[in-house]
C-alpha cells in the first residue's frame, strides 16, 4: 500500500539494497510511503496470534489476523494509489478470508489500484466484482524490479523495436 505522505504506518529499520551498481536507501523509500505490516495472523490450528507468537514457535501463517485487516484498511482509505504484490494469506482456504474480504473493500474504494503476482491476479479475477478497476501484472518480481529502477528485458527489446 502505498500514500504519499511523509509519515509511516508501521517502520523498521530498514538497510540499504544494492541494485544494478546503483545504491537505494530503503529507509528513505519507507519515509516516502506508508507500508502495511501485520500485526496479528492466522495460525496453522486457525487461532490468531501475534508476530510476538510466531518468533517462539514453528507455528505457520495462514493468514492475516483482524487487527492486521482493520489497520490495512484504515490505511487505503488515506491513499490515492494503492501496489499490493502477494496475497494477504492463503485464500485458496475458505477459512482464510483475508484476501477476499480486501479485494471486495477495494472494490468499493475510487483509488487506483496496482496488482503484482499470479497468484494475487488469480484471487482478484476469483473475487471481485469489479475487476476492470484493477491495473494488473501477473509477472509479481518483474513488476516490483521494474517499479525500483531495474530493467525488463522484454520491454527493452519492445521500447527498441518500437521506438
Amino acid at each position: 500500500v502505498q500514500n504519499q505522505s511523509q509519515s509511516s504506518a508501521q517502520s523498521q529499520s530498514a538497510q540499504k539494497n544494492t541494485s544494478n551498481n546503483s545504491e537505494i536507501s530503503i529507509s528513505d523509500f519507507v519515509k516516502k510511503y506508508d507500508f502495511f505490516i501485520p500485526v496479528d495472523f492466522l495460525n496453522s490450528d486457525f487461532q490468531i496470534c501475534t508476530l510476538h507468537d510466531l518468533m517462539h514457535s514453528d507455528e505457520k501463517v495462514y493468514d492475516t489476523g483482524p487487527k492486521s485487516q482493520q489497520i490495512l484498511k484504515e490505511l487505503v482509505n488515506t491513499c490515492e494509489n494503492v501496489f499490493w504484490n502477494g496475497p494477504l494469506g492463503m485464500f485458496e482456504d475458505e477459512r482464510c478470508k483475508s484476501t477476499k474480504d480486501f479485494i471486495q473493500f477495494l472494490d468499493e474504494n475510487k483509488i487506483d489500484i496496482f496488482v503484482g503476482g499470479g497468484e494475487t491476479v488469480m484471487a482478484v479475477r476469483k473475487y471481485s466484482e469489479r475487476i476492470e478497476r484493477f491495473k494488473i501484472s501477473t509477472g509479481g518480481g518483474s513488476l516490483l524490479t521494474l517499479m525500483s529502477g531495474g530493467s525488463m528485458p522484454g520491454l527493452e527489446i519492445c521500447e527498441m523495436k518500437y521506438a
